[in-house]
């Protein structure tokens, strides 16, 4: 783990756990965001932009 004491070894532990929590919370909670409705404008105007790159060849 690369830790020389029993501190730094149940810190560093601890800390990837949170960070694996997060991760798997990360999807969930983005899907929330979406069944809300929250990206409706930024999606429409990502289409839109779009087309337009594509009718100008950009």
């Amino acid at each position: 783990m690369g830790t020389t004491t029993k501190k730094e070894t149940v810190d560093l532990a601890r800390r990837e756990h949170v960070a694996r929590i997060k991760r798997i919370q990360a999807p969930e909670k983005l899907a929330e965001r979406a069944q809300r409705g929250e990206f409706g404008e930024a999606s429409a105007a990502h289409r839109a932009a779009r087309s337009v790159r594509k009718r100008t060849g950009d």
